[in-house]
């Protein structure tokens, strides 16, 4: 049995990670925008449907529950009541569209009667938000936002039990692994790792995300699972290796360069209240300075990472202009960091594991 299914598992806990799962998709897929318009959580939703169809679904029983319409909602009660009473499968999406007919013709009859336009209106908008959103559809990763060019350039190139590939705008490739964890009884959390690969030169650059629950923008190291021992984990997997060390003859000055951070602790926010929608506070915390605050504090608070933290969309774009992250690395010293730490070894954390190849590195990099 699956984890987000077990009901051993208490539903709160279940929703929060899957909802930590989901911030993650939404931090790749903005990191490989590389466009100022940030991805929604139904995009992050419709990557997770290409990528894991078997969690996506998982995933939106437990998430729509706290985030969908009193209407959609009352057609999937409806549904899930007419199928036991028949039976036989019921679909929510099938009985909205028969009232949506009914609506319709007593609109076209009477056009006047607003209270019917209304409803035909309140009843569409439901009946869109119970259709799976698919990336390639929605030309999520490649999509250009500016109004003059709506050209979708979306392509998945490649797919199998491993990985998946597709074709970005600027004609890199992004190749994305979702890691599940060996004991689906023991998920505690979720990790993104982001690489850009410079093939020409044989180089790469990355950086490493840790995802951690707080409570009301406070987490306590005494109350969280396993924060002390992962980020241990990743210092010895980053830090220790000098992988976030200036390179000789370089300056950090030079381009105005920060320094070469490549861990970073991301606290997600609990689901919500059944009428809000989706929202995570968008903080991306290095990993030394977070190091420092729980051993001095106990805790990591929301007030006090505000100055020392990249919100999401700044974090995205300095991480794209080569301003945060590791610097570039000969990808064989990176591949023997990871045999050496086993990076890809199965746990107890969901790794959702990205690589975007780029064909050629510009010399300002």
């Amino acid at each position: 049995m699956s984890y987000f299914s077990n009901e051993e598992v208490s539903e709160e806990q279940r929703r929060n990670i899957a909802f930590q799962t989901i911030v993650a998709h939404r931090d790749l897929l903005q990191l490989a925008n590389k466009r100022s318009t940030p991805p929604t959580y139904e995009n992050a939703l419709g990557l997770l449907n290409e990528i894991a169809p078997d969690l996506y679904e998982q995933f939106t029983v437990l998430l729509s529950r706290k985030n969908d319409s009193e209407l959609v909602q009352y057609f999937k009660d409806l549904a899930e009541i007419k199928s036991k009473e028949s039976g036989k499968e019921i679909s929510a999406i099938d009985l909205i569209e028969r009232q949506i007919e009914t609506l319709q013709d007593l609109h076209d009859k009477d056009t006047t009667k607003g209270t019917v336009t209304k409803r035909l209106l309140e009843h569409r908008v439901a009946r869109e938000k119970m259709e799976p959103v698919r990336l390639t559809e929605n030309r999520i990763l490649n999509r250009d936002y500016s109004k003059a060019d709506r050209t979708t350039y979306a392509d998945k190139l490649f797919d199998d039990d491993f990985y998946t590939d597709y074709k970005l705008k600027n004609k890199n490739i992004l190749r994305i692994r979702f890691l599940h964890p060996d004991n689906d009884e023991h998920v505690t959390g979720a990790d993104l790792i982001y690489e850009q690969y410079d093939l020409k030169n044989d180089l790469v650059r990355f950086v490493f995300l840790q995802y951690k629950v707080w409570e009301k923008g406070t987490i306590y190291v005494s109350q969280s699972t396993n924060l002390e021992e992962q980020m241990d984990k990743m210092k010895t997997v980053l830090c220790d290796n000098n992988l976030c060390v200036c390179p000789e003859n370089e300056t950090l000055n030079k381009k105005n360069r920060l320094p070469y951070c490549s861990g970073f602790i991301r606290p997600t926010d609990r689901i919500q209240e059944n009428d809000s929608k989706l929202m995570s506070t968008g903080y991306h915390l290095p990993l030394c300075r977070a190091i420092e605050l729980a051993g001095e504090y106990g805790k990591i608070e929301k007030d006090s990472i505000k100055e020392q933290s990249f919100k999401s969309h700044i974090f995205e774009e300095l991480f794209n202009d080569n301003m945060i992250g590791s610097k570039w690395i000969a990808v064989k010293t990176l591949e023997e960091v990871y045999e050496k730490n086993q990076i890809f070894k199965k746990s107890d954390r969901i790794k959702l594991y990205a690589l975007e190849l780029i064909n050629d590195k510009s010399e300002e990099q």
